[in-house]
């Protein structure tokens, strides 16, 4: 696809939530959400791509910690046979001490 063409590709969810607080003040919410999308490109000579994601997050906090993650994968096929596949993995943490651990990658 070339620079100057657009793509959309809108994302209808299915989502539940969990949250889970204990005694010693964690908190645990952890919604998935699966999901069907259309990936279109504005040069209507490109295919369209449909096909499912599905995101995930945790969170856990106490006095001392706060880590944050999350998931997302999307897969999507066209008409021609192409597909498109992509995965995220995101991580967040500080230590009681201070330390910080943060990354954010995606393959494609």
């Amino acid at each position: 696809m070339g620079a100057s063409s657009t793509k959309t590709a809108p994302l209808r969810y299915r989502t539940s939530s969990c949250r889970a607080t204990s005694m010693a003040s964690r908190v645990f919410p952890t919604p998935p959400g699966p999901g069907s999308f259309t990936f279109a490109p504005s040069d209507t000579t490109l295919p369209t791509y449909t096909g499912h994601a599905t995101d995930w997050f945790g969170e856990s906090d106490n006095r001392q910690n706060t880590v944050m993650h999350s998931t997302f994968n999307a897969q999507a096929h066209a008409p021609d046979g192409s597909h498109l596949d992509m995965h995220e993995t995101f991580h967040y943490s500080v230590s009681a001490t201070g330390v910080t651990v943060a990354f954010d990658n995606v393959s494609c």
